[in-house]
């Protein structure tokens, strides 16, 4: 990889700065960024939910992890909006903690579609191009499709099944998989009051109204 011409800056991501940090290495950087990409894409669902059961200390600590790697791989934005949240949680201060939590939402996302296009454009080997494109999960289309998936639950309709199988498409690497399958076990059954129970459950987490 080491004929590789990467660009200063892309969304979300200084480069330049991260490839200083890994002493010019872009094998390295590519590797550092790939780990990033999959322990850390669902780390603002993470901390929604630690929220939402009222554990502090957990999305703290999430918080802070988000600072850190992200300071390590050049993600300026991010590292900005995560040290924004981790100061916020330190001081128990929750005035506009969700308009915080959304700004670091976004730069993760922002940051994840660049990593995405780093594999896509760079990488040669299709398992590596598979895992990463794969991992993707637009948060945006999965509230989106979370709602629409409560509007046919409340509804009794039988297609609700069709939506579901379009959210588990759209977040299939992420930590909501299994509560999915929950849910479409009891669509199978019609038993449309325990999947929304669950899909209520779930989108009060994500704080999606």
């Amino acid at each position: 990889m080491s004929d590789l011409i990467l660009p200063d800056n892309l969304p979300g991501l200084n480069l330049k700065h991260g490839l200083i940090l890994m002493g010019g290495s872009k094998d390295k950087y590519i590797n550092l960024l790939e780990k990033f990409f999959n322990n850390h894409k669902t780390s603002a669902a993470e901390i929604r939910k630690y929220l939402a059961d009222n554990d502090i200390q957990s999305a703290y600590r999430t918080a802070h992890t988000l600072k850190g790697v992200s300071g390590n791989i050049g993600a300026e934005k991010l590292c900005i909006t995560s040290s924004e949240l981790e100061n916020s949680l330190k001081n128990n201060n929750r005035n506009g903690l969700n308009e915080i939590i959304d700004k670091v939402e976004n730069a993760l996302y922002e940051l994840l579609d660049t990593i995405s296009y780093i594999a896509e454009k760079y990488k040669h080997d299709k398992s590596s191009k598979k895992t990463f494109k794969n991992g993707i999960m637009n948060m945006n289309k999965v509230m989106l499709l979370m709602k629409e998936l409560k509007n046919r639950i409340d509804g009794f309709y039988s297609d609700s099944i069709e939506v579901l199988n379009s959210l588990k498409e759209e977040a299939s690497n992420s930590n909501l998989y299994p509560e999915l399958l929950e849910i479409e076990k009891f669509l199978e059954k019609y038993d449309f009051e325990k999947a929304g129970v669950i899909l209520q459950k779930l989108m009060a987490n994500l704080n999606i109204s």
